[in-house]
């Protein structure tokens, strides 16, 4: 489980997430859609437009926010599901105003999601 930094508990489930935001509860679900994995499909899209022009499509502390809450989680697991206690994820950030490169409906479909290899294609 994830403490805000509030102290009030965020919970993560499968691959789902919610939180209580200002009173109000938020989630999201990350749908998995199996083989070839084309939920990645928009996160190499950036990565092909940081490429291009050199910058980066989403606030690179995201990525630090991202990788520190998942190495905390890791930690605690190891060491018996202990509590820890993260300062060095006290981070802020301006979002991006207009969203990026991101799939336009709940449950996308279409070439970045066919299969590639031909025996799934069976």
């Amino acid at each position: 489980m994830l403490n805000g930094e509030d102290g009030r508990p965020s919970w993560l489930r499968g691959w789902g997430y919610a939180a209580r935001v200002t009173g109000k509860v938020e989630s999201c679900e990350f749908f998995l859609q199996g083989d070839p994995h084309p939920h990645f499909s928009f996160l190499g899209l950036n990565a092909q437009e940081l490429f291009k022009t050199g910058k980066p499509t989403y606030p690179v502390e995201r990525t630090l926010l991202v990788s520190g809450a998942l190495d905390a989680l890791h930690d605690s697991r190891y060491h018996n599901h202990v509590r820890l206690e993260t300062p060095h994820l006290n981070i802020t950030y301006d979002s991006y105003v207009n969203l990026r490169l991101r799939a336009s409906s709940e449950r996308p479909e279409g070439a970045a999601t066919d299969p590639l290899r031909p025996e799934l294609s069976k």
